[in-house]
């Protein structure tokens, strides 16, 4: 599998991720599906999708400091 579109396809699913907080899974699973046997593709989603949920639950989102104070 070629290394660059690998990188694009998961930059694309973190932008959509970034957008609407949502979708870094589905947008990389259809991408990656397409040119990969399906459980190859979802073994390539594990981490980057603890990575992304696991930011979800930091200390400083909580309290509203990761946004300049903003509360989101």
């Amino acid at each position: 599998m070629d290394i660059l579109f690998l990188l694009l396809v998961f930059l694309l699913a973190g932008m959509v991720k970034g957008v609407l907080g949502l979708g870094l899974p589905t947008v990389a699973m259809g991408l990656l599906g397409a040119v990969m046997p399906p459980a190859q593709a979802a073994a390539l989603l594990v981490l980057p999708s603890l990575v992304t949920i696991s930011g979800s639950f930091s200390p400083a989102r909580a309290s509203g400091r990761c946004c300049g104070g903003c509360g989101a």
